[in-house]
């Protein structure tokens, strides 16, 4: 959470948002992308990136987004989308509040509820990206994970991976994205591949790799101590592979 509050305030686009204003579970049909293309002269997208609204005008939302005021924020977002509909960028954002408007300790059902209602955000702002209105390497980044942590949470591995093969390969620095393939993996019980990606993981820890806009990142050593409790692991937990991976792992850093 720390790094998405570090890149919200050093956007110099700023952020926006789609939908109703005010809308908590909005219609995923009203999330409507532009569905014709304009001509190349009228294409608000002709730039290859996202339309976003001037930081000024998206402060209020950001602020309150990063006081954790996730009702406030989703609602000044969509009152910007009506504004901004070509803003891929925004659209990810509203993702990201609706996503974390609850934690574990909120209760299950409200947990998994706001990964299903975020989840029409993040598509669309990945149609827009694919549209040509491309969002930035950091709004991409959050894209992609925060898409396949909707996925996890309502224990759909499959898709979930969808979104970490991208985020693999787009930014093979992170340490997250290869962790979070490992989790989906062990989930779909591809305890081969989950090896492969935890391994990857430490590998990447350990050499202290991250994006270039990532400010902090976890070190080997907190990777190993997750990996210890995270339930879905379970299955690598249980395979001669796994200490033999934290054993190799820690002799390299040696």
């Amino acid at each position: 959470m720390a790094n998405r509050t570090l890149w919200m305030g050093v956007l110099t686009s700023g952020l926006a948002i789609l939908v109703v204003a005010g809308c908590r579970r909005s219609d995923p049909d009203r999330l409507a992308v532009p569905s014709t293309t304009p001509s190349a002269a009228a294409d608000p997208c002709a730039r290859g990136e996202s339309v976003d609204p001037p930081r000024a005008e998206m402060e209020p939302a950001r602020v309150a987004f990063e006081a954790r005021r996730y009702s406030e924020a989703m609602k000044k977002f969509d009152v910007m989308a009506e504004k901004y509909p070509y803003s891929a960028t925004v659209r990810v954002w509203r993702a990201e509040a609706t996503l974390y408007q609850y934690k574990r300790s909120d209760g299950s059902e409200r947990f998994e509820q706001a990964a299903s209602d975020a989840l029409p955000f993040y598509r669309a702002a990945e149609a827009l990206h694919e549209k040509g209105c491309r969002l930035p390497d950091e709004a991409e980044y959050y894209l992609r994970m925060g898409a396949a942590y909707a996925h996890l949470r309502k224990r759909d591995a499959s898709e979930a991976a969808v979104q970490l093969r991208i985020a693999r390969k787009t930014f093979p620095d992170s340490a997250e994205a290869t962790y979070a393939l490992a989790r989906a993996s062990c989930l779909l019980e591809l305890v081969d591949d989950c090896a492969k990606y935890f391994e990857e993981t430490l590998r990447i820890g350990r050499e202290l790799r991250r994006p270039i806009f990532l400010r902090t990142h976890r070190s080997m050593e907190e990777w190993i101590r997750r990996s210890t409790t995270q339930t879905e692991f379970e299955p690598l937990r249980r395979d001669p592979r796994y200490q033999q991976i934290l054993k190799e792992a820690r002799a390299a850093s040696d």
